[in-house]
């Protein structure tokens, strides 16, 4: 039995992606894979609920998948699989370290360039923008079998700065992906009138980037797939 279904809404909905169990709607689901380091390699797939929330009008995640492994090659192919299992539309990580990138050539995955994944001060990124999806609302959910609160209990505060990928995989992996879906906007189905809907799509959030305006820490640079903070 899939745990994940994909859906037909019709044409002003197009299709969405159903959790068998919870019965949860997604409109999208995408992957977040970082690469072995001090502690195993990790790849998660994290779903965007369909509809946002009534009061706040933001949507919720929720992690569907995860795995860990030292090996590239077994990490690889989980997450492969994931893809097949949760729908996964892509996996983001840090395609710049190209040893790494030559591993996967036989496994199958197609890893894309996370967002400021070649930026100094992006694990800070991606740890802020996990923080902001947990509090003072909480909008990121983890399974009840997740590692991930674990991990996240293990970067302090005042360490904030100096850990990086290679030295929580995990965390950089959840990061990649909610750092995507905060950021990026999915295009809107085909009857939709489209001038508008596309202007937004794969724009920043505005919401998200006021939330870091003030940051003296963090400085992106412009990203490479043309998105740009402004």
């Amino acid at each position: 039995m899939n745990i994940i279904v994909k859906k037909w809404g019709g044409n002003s909905v197009g299709h969405y992606f159903e959790h068998t169990e919870s019965q949860r709607k997604f409109r999208r689901i995408v992957g977040g894979f970082a690469w072995p380091g001090k502690k195993p390699g990790f790849a998660v797939a994290v779903g965007e609920e369909f509809d946002p929330d009534p009061t706040t009008k933001k949507r919720h995640l929720w992690v569907v998948g995860e795995t860990e492994d030292f090996d590239v090659q077994n990490l690889s192919r989980r997450a492969t699989e994931f893809k097949q299992i949760y729908y996964v539309e892509a996996f983001y990580g840090d395609s710049t370290i190209e040893p790494m990138m030559q591993l996967l050539r036989h496994s199958g995955l197609s890893l894309r360039e996370a967002p400021y994944a070649d930026n100094e001060h992006s694990f800070l990124f991606y740890v802020s923008t996990i923080q902001g999806c947990l509090k003072p609302e909480k909008y990121l959910h983890f399974g009840d079998n997740s590692k991930l609160p674990g991990y996240l209990l293990e970067v302090k505060p005042e360490d904030t700065p100096s850990p990086d990928a290679e030295a929580f995989p995990a965390i950089a992996a959840i990061g990649y992906a909610v750092s995507y879906l905060m950021l990026h906007q999915p295009l809107p189905p085909l009857d939709k009138p489209q001038q508008q809907n596309l202007a937004k799509s794969y724009a920043v959030n505005l919401d998200f980037r006021k939330r870091y305006q003030g940051n003296e820490v963090f400085r992106p640079t412009k990203p490479r797939d043309g998105s740009k903070l402004e």
